[in-house]
């Protein structure tokens, strides 16, 4: 099934933190640090600072290299704001 998204369609994507993406994945932050751009697609900021990691990459990454099938969301409801 394909998805038409039309020209004034609306699609919001969900960012997660270095420490967000931890929390899921259940791993250290650093350990997600580590974690090749080939296997886990990033966005940079600007100046390149912080990194920006898609929900639906973190969920495949998940499912393809560490053979979880599902993230648990709730995990995220106290995930300290990275400095």
């Amino acid at each position: 099934m394909r998805l038409r998204i039309e020209e004034d369609d609306v699609v919001e994507v969900r960012r997660l933190t270095a420490s967000e993406v931890a929390k899921l994945l259940q791993v250290d932050r650093t350990t997600v640090w580590r974690i090749p751009l080939g296997q886990l697609y990033f966005e940079t900021s600007p100046r390149g600072g912080r990194r920006s990691y898609r929900l639906v990459d973190v969920e495949r990454f998940a499912r393809d290299r560490m053979g979880k099938p599902s993230l648990d969301l709730s995990l995220l409801d106290d995930v300290p704001a990275e400095d």
